[in-house]
């Protein structure tokens, strides 16, 4: 939204996002081959509302590691294998470079 408006990201800030701006103007992009979210539970089982995630796995900062295709319902949580290795660490690395939740007074 930012991009649309034509303002600046502010500096001082870590953002992870990209514009889909050009998306939206038919425009070549490459879009991310992962996301990154974090959310405020107040229910439910998971306390860790941090994670990183792409079609196939999802690690969330509490260090559960899931194979959402196979999973959907993160009943299962994976050991990174030789298989999954490489994604987890990749994973990891998202997560130890962007901020987690922010405290505030309810936390």
């Amino acid at each position: 939204l930012l991009d649309a408006a034509g303002i600046d990201l502010p500096e001082n800030e870590i953002f992870d996002g990209q514009s889909f701006l050009p998306q939206i103007l038919g425009k070549e992009t490459q879009p991310k081959d992962y996301i990154y979210m974090y959310y405020q539970p107040k229910w439910g089982r998971n306390i860790d509302g941090v994670f990183v995630r792409n079609q196939k796995y999802k690690l969330y900062g509490n260090g559960m590691f899931y194979d959402m295709e196979n999973d959907p319902l993160e009943e299962n949580p994976l050991s990174p294998d030789t298989q999954t290795q490489q994604i987890w660490e990749r994973f990891e690395n998202i997560l130890a470079e962007l901020p987690g939740i922010p405290e505030t007074d309810n936390n």
